[in-house]
């Protein structure tokens, strides 16, 4: 497995078929001198992050939330009394859909018909 990096995140926001071109196919990419000399300067700056943040080279967890803001944001959605997340199994297509476009978050909000036996 490659590892996702911040660039590839970057590169992906930008346009999806970028990754896939710079994982499977670097020897297409033509970069202009300025553009390499950024990359540069760019990678000086990563190696000396990871020997000020990571410097037995082990690699570091990123926290999800490691946000000191967190629990204030958190405190200011709305929380869904019986939230979609608790229906089993997996969503039908219309509903994931419906989900997205009208941002419904609780069970009783959702039509009974899309919802399957399991659910």
């Amino acid at each position: 497995m490659r590892p996702l990096s911040k660039s590839k995140l970057m590169a992906y926001r930008q346009c999806p078929k970028r990754v896939w071109f710079e994982v499977h196919h670097p020897d297409l990419r033509v970069d202009t001198a300025a553009s390499q000399k950024s990359f540069a300067i760019g990678h000086q700056v990563g190696e000396i992050a990871q020997q000020v943040y990571d410097p037995t080279g082990q690699g570091t967890v990123i926290k999800p939330y490691a946000c000191g803001f967190y629990a204030h944001c958190q405190s200011q959605v709305p929380q869904a009394e019986r939230p979609i997340a608790w229906l089993p199994g997996a969503l039908k297509k219309s509903l994931v859909t419906l989900i997205a476009n009208k941002g419904i978050t609780e069970l009783r909000d959702v039509p009974d018909h899309l919802l399957n036996a399991q659910q």
